[in-house]
């Protein structure tokens, strides 16, 4: 029987505050499988484990969410080892040990430490978010334990661009047409509306009247004073 991972409640629900190292966990589980094995006494040789391997034609998907896998390139300072095997979308996990397990783990695709960013935002990024082929509404997020690329995948760098920058593009470059390439305002519906009241039409000749003093900056003070006086009855504080 396998106790509860830690990352998980008794609710079956994640904890994001709990960090696992997940090749530590198999590790420590293939050693506890080898020293019960080697404790119990048994005449009969070791037979190979043998995995059941399911078709991902066997896997039917019940909605539109897909799950892929990105594997990170092994760290040089981490000691454990792992035997990964990619067969189709399932990947096969083994622990260092002989006789450890192998687990299996089907997703909708898997790519190796290999593959470029480019190369996964083409296969599962640009034909969700197309104009021709995507959906109305699409949702992308990264899953994963700390240190296992997320942010990488997400951002990039300045010479390898994440899904964030490549999608920004995308979107842009596909809807060109739409997008003015100056700043520019778009009158799509007019109405012609007559001012009868004076008192408005007197408001908007003096705004367009310091408009035009505006332009000319030269002696515009003396002239906005004269302005004033000529149009209220109150006149202007005089400067110091």
């Amino acid at each position: 029987m396998l106790g509860i991972e830690n990352s998980v409640d008794r609710r079956m629900r994640p904890r994001p505050n709990t960090r696992v190292n997940l090749e530590s966990l198999m590790s420590n589980e293939s050693s506890r499988t080898s020293s019960s094995r080697s404790s119990s006494p048994s005449n009969r040789s070791p037979s190979p484990v043998q995995s059941e391997y399911i078709p991902p034609e066997a896997v039917k998907e019940e909605s539109t969410v897909k799950v892929c896998l990105r594997l990170r390139p092994n760290l040089k300072n981490n000691p454990v080892r792992l035997a990964f095997r990619i067969q189709d979308n399932t990947l096969l996990a083994r622990g260092s040990d002989d006789n450890a397990t192998e687990r299996q783990y089907t997703f909708s695709d898997i790519f190796n430490d290999s593959v470029s960013q480019a190369q996964v935002y083409e296969s599962c990024i640009r034909p969700s978010i197309s104009n021709i082929t995507g959906d109305r509404g699409a949702t992308f997020l990264t899953y994963g334990t700390s240190g296992s690329g997320k942010t990488y995948t997400l951002l990039g760098t300045n010479n390898s661009p994440g899904i964030v920058p490549r999608a920004i593009e995308q979107v842009f470059v596909e809807n060109s047409n739409l997008i003015s390439p100056q700043p520019n305002l778009k009158i799509d519906k007019t109405t012609i509306q007559t001012l009868d009241d004076e008192s408005v039409r007197d408001e908007i000749n003096k705004v367009q009247a310091m408009k035009r003093i505006l332009q000319n900056r030269d002696n515009s003070h003396v002239r906005m004073k004269s302005i004033i006086q000529k149009e209220h009855a109150f006149h202007p504080k005089e400067d110091p």
